[in-house]
């Protein structure tokens, strides 16, 4: 039930997601509801990071279906390389 409540701006159910069971099927499906629904693409670490430390700033934009971080005060994370 997390993947639809993401798709509709349940931002409790996006903080379960990737904290999910560690199995091939719930991670493949998992990550890609994460991917489709963050605004910003990185890796599954850098948005459990962004997550946790933006959790208060982070609103759903029900516009294009994403969850962002309000712009004046939200970090986004640099890619790893």
């Amino acid at each position: 039930m997390a993947v639809p409540a993401v798709a509709n701006g349940h931002k409790d159910a996006l903080e379960l997601l990737p904290e999910s069971p560690k199995t091939n099927y719930f991670n493949a499906r998992y990550y890609s509801a994460i991917h489709h629904y963050v605004a910003h693409q990185r890796s599954i670490t850098e948005i459990r990071k962004w997550y946790r430390d933006n959790r208060d700033n982070i609103v759903f934009d029900p516009a294009d279906r994403k969850f962002k971080g309000r712009k004046d005060a939200v970090s986004v994370p640099k890619p790893t390389t």
